[in-house]
């Protein structure tokens, strides 16, 4: 929206710099750097996800097969 909330966040989650809602106007700021060291996720993505619903399904079949 022309007027809404607009912000430069870095990769820990400080806001760098912002306007606020109802100010219309250009935000100007630099880009933050990357972090040195990217987290799991961006690596792994969703295959973490999938992998531990993969090992629920197997272990809640493995358990109804014994009772």
């Amino acid at each position: 929206a022309n007027t809404g909330i607009s912000a430069v966040v870095d990769a820990y989650g400080r806001v760098v710099a912002k306007l606020g809602l109802g100010i219309s106007g250009t935000l100007d700021a630099p880009l933050p750097r990357a972090m040195a060291m990217p987290p799991p996720f961006a690596g792994f993505g969703d295959w973490v996800l999938a992998a531990l619903i993969a090992c629920t399904a197997l272990a809640g079949c493995l358990w109804r097969g014994r009772a």
